[in-house]
């Protein structure tokens, strides 16, 4: 592997180690390790063409359930900041403002919260909870992927009660399932072009580049 390559002394520079190797190197405080800043967002995309996602309440549900401070900190361990909006910090506004500060969180992680809105949404569509058994979350082939979906699917079972399926493809076979809608959830993320807010924005215009 790449590592390994880099640990027998091969290559002089590994950008994205594993993530493993990333909490080790953390944990042990290793001179190697530098972390960078980057302006990007890891997300999951819940399907509105579909249900149960066409349910407001419901998509908020799943977002409200996580907590993002244990799956930067515990799981990607790369020193990730728990996302509160898709504008990282550090791109300005056109004032010269942090974009995020500037607007606040626009949700924190509530698990009562959740299962309120679980509530009124299984209320406005008639589902059940056990309706939402089965539902699969699509993520493409990578460890910390991996690990991420494994915790979020367990978050997500204890605090809500159904359980997600899990399904890995290949990185183009889910770019061209997302473009086809053919998904319920799926792993997303972004990292900006340019510093400006409208790098992550732009991603949720309609028709938009």
């Amino acid at each position: 592997t790449s590592f390994q390559n880099y640990d027998g002394g091969q290559y002089d520079v590994l950008v994205d180690p594993p993530q493993s190797v990333v909490a080790e190197y953390a944990l042990n405080e290793t001179p190697d390790l530098q972390i960078g800043k980057q302006a990007g967002t890891y997300y999951f995309n819940l399907n509105n063409l579909r249900a149960p996602f066409d349910n407001a309440n419901i998509r908020k549900a799943l977002t409200y359930a996580l907590d993002r401070t244990i799956i930067c900190e515990k799981v990607a361990q790369g020193g990730q900041i728990p996302a509160t909006g898709v504008v990282p910090f550090g791109l300005d506004d056109e004032n010269g403002k942090d974009f995020r500060e500037t607007n606040g969180s626009l949700f924190t992680d509530d698990v009562e919260l959740a299962k309120e809105y679980l509530e009124k949404g299984l209320e406005e569509t008639g589902l059940t909870v056990a309706d939402l058994d089965g539902l699969v979350l699509l993520y493409n082939t990578s460890e910390s992927h991996k690990k991420i979906a494994q915790v979020v699917q367990q978050m997500w079972q204890e605090t809500l009660g159904f359980t997600v399926q899990l399904e890995n493809v290949d990185f183009n076979v889910k770019l061209d399932r997302e473009k086809e809608h053919d998904f319920d959830i799926s792993r997303a993320g972004w990292v900006g072009d340019y510093a400006d807010p409208m790098t992550m924005l732009d991603l949720f215009v309609t028709d938009g580049p």
